[in-house]
């Protein structure tokens, strides 16, 4: 399944600010939006879609299909110009697509390819190594850019399907979730068993009269030995510095980097009321060794298979300041059994993300939580100068009972369920009766196995006793509680049980026991 890349015209426009010192004459450059090369489809109509980008204005394009002319479409002659079509084609095969473009001079631009696979999955190669297998993964947001208020979806598919983690949670290897940043966010999907990660970043445009500040990277991950090209755009005067990693750069820019280790970049603006700062990360996969010296910035694209000129790199800038978790605290501290809490932040600094445990949040944010016992809440922040952690214990108080043990009750757990979107386990406690309940505490224990289907292993746990407070409960009534723990269903297959004990002399006591097979 794929899903278009739209918003990332919002990156290339940015190129074309500066293309005006590309050579001219050598016909438009190119791009296929989609279909992207290495990409995979069901046999049915499949969306082809093109940009081109020429000094002189783009007045058309070719697309062909392998070596078979697919159609020609007319472009308005603006110096970026696109073009939609529809391919239909009749049977599975590996298909290369190809794009190119005209300018209004009559120069013909090199070809844009993708090979792509219609009708049938990727399958592994019968005399493939026998080296763990690096898979496809797709990670994506539409639309990239939004107002503030407004909400984008991250879309994601691992192939084959292995456990991944979003931002430190786990999610099944196909799905999507929206996503409503206050702010320029990044997210992080991780695949642990493959040590894979794709980044995807919501650009939160600021309201009218802020300033207007666009910094990517792309792609925003790269083999060992690749490169990607920072690009950025600041509107503001231009008697405010712009700097990154400290270096003086033009308003509108874009250079290559190449380094061998996952690397931050930090954009700053120097304005009359402080510093605006701006970070991204590029991830290197199979990292190794240090990060060279940063390249030097160019004052535009180079024409196709021209190597980007450098200048020499001046001295080191001394890094910026870690962030700094300036309050992190819970109202109410200490709660009662079965009662929330709101937890609450505040960082400074020059920040590329901060993690509430494991999940992405904002740098002034708050959650709801309600435990079932005291549990101490973990904060991370994190920037290209270090980072800083913080933690917070939310206590919880057990009632003591105030009446005597009940007789003739029959007290039963009657489900458990694993709730969106967090998946934390809670479940039900019924009084069967006939006598009524009255302030006493039971104490629960729990037991799982998650086990993948695909590599036969499995993840053992317990949690326990952990008590439960019944206030009041009625013959026929039903109490939730909460176990605090978090299963995967989607990934793997999750067996699940909960027991309870009761200080008093249970009618039925073999209904105390609940288990859920195969979630």
């Amino acid at each position: 399944m794929r899903w278009s890349l739209i918003c990332r015209i919002v990156v290339l426009v940015m190129v074309l600010v500066v293309a005006a010192c590309a050579t001219q004459g050598q016909g438009p450059m190119a791009w296929l939006d989609q279909p992207l090369d290495g990409s995979y489809y069901p046999l049915g109509p499949i969306t082809v879609q093109a940009h081109a980008s020429d000094a002189d204005g783009v007045t058309s394009f070719e697309f062909f299909v392998d070596e078979t002319p697919l159609t020609t479409a007319s472009a308005d002659s603006g110096r970026l110009a696109g073009a939609m079509v529809e391919w239909n084609p009749m049977e599975p095969g590996t298909y290369t697509v190809r794009a190119r473009a005209t300018d209004s001079q009559g120069n013909v631009g090199s070809d844009a390819t993708s090979v792509v696979t219609v009708g049938q999955l990727p399958t592994p190669s019968p005399t493939a190594p026998t080296a763990p297998e690096q898979g496809e993964i797709i990670f994506l947001v539409e639309p990239e850019a939004i107002h503030a208020g407004e909400c984008a979806v991250l879309r994601w598919q691992v192939y084959p399907p292995v456990d991944a983690l979003l931002d430190g949670e786990g999610v099944p290897p196909d799905g999507e979730r929206e996503v409503c940043p206050p702010e320029t966010t990044t997210y992080e999907l991780l695949v642990p068993d493959r040590d894979q990660t794709r980044m995807a970043t919501v650009h939160v445009e600021p309201p009218e009269g802020e300033l207007a500040i666009f910094f990517a990277v792309d792609p925003d991950v790269i083999p060992a030995g690749g490169c990607a090209v920072l690009l950025w755009e600041v509107g503001a005067p231009e008697d405010w510095r712009v700097l990154i990693d400290g270096q003086e750069v033009p308003h509108v820019g874009e250079r290559e980097e190449c380094p061998s280790q996952t690397t931050n970049y930090e954009l700053l603006v120097e304005t009359p009321d402080g510093p605006q700062v701006r970070a991204v990360t590029l991830h290197v996969e199979g990292e190794q060794g240090p990060t060279p010296p940063t390249p030097s910035p160019t004052t535009g694209p180079p024409a196709t298979g021209t190597p980007r000129p450098t200048a020499t790199q001046p001295a080191p800038t001394t890094p910026p300041a870690a962030p700094r978790i300036v309050s992190f605290q819970a109202n109410p501290p200490s709660i009662a059994q079965g009662q929330c809490t709101t937890l609450n932040w505040a960082v400074e600094g020059v920040i590329s993300a901060v993690y509430f445990e494991g999940e992405g949040v904002g740098d002034h944010d708050s959650r709801q939580r309600c435990p079932g016992q005291t549990k101490t809440f973990n904060l991370r922040a994190v920037g290209p100068g270090g980072e800083d952690t913080d933690s917070v214990t939310v206590t919880v108080t057990q009632p003591q009972p105030t009446q005597p043990p009940p007789s003739g009750v029959d007290l039963a757990i009657t489900d458990l369920r694993a709730e969106p979107p967090s998946m934390e386990v809670r479940g039900d406690i019924t009084n069967h009766g006939p006598g009524t309940v009255t302030n006493i505490t039971v104490q629960l224990t729990c037991q799982w196995d998650e086990r993948d289907p695909i590599e036969g292993t499995h993840n053992l746990g317990q949690m326990g006793p952990m008590p439960i407070f019944i206030g009041s409960l009625s013959p026929g009534q039903t109490q939730v509680f909460n176990t605090d723990i978090t299963v995967h269903p989607g990934q793997y297959e999750v067996d699940f049980s909960c027991s309870i004990q009761v200080p008093f002399n249970d009618l039925n006591p073999g209904n105390n026991s609940y288990s859920e097979q195969g979630w």
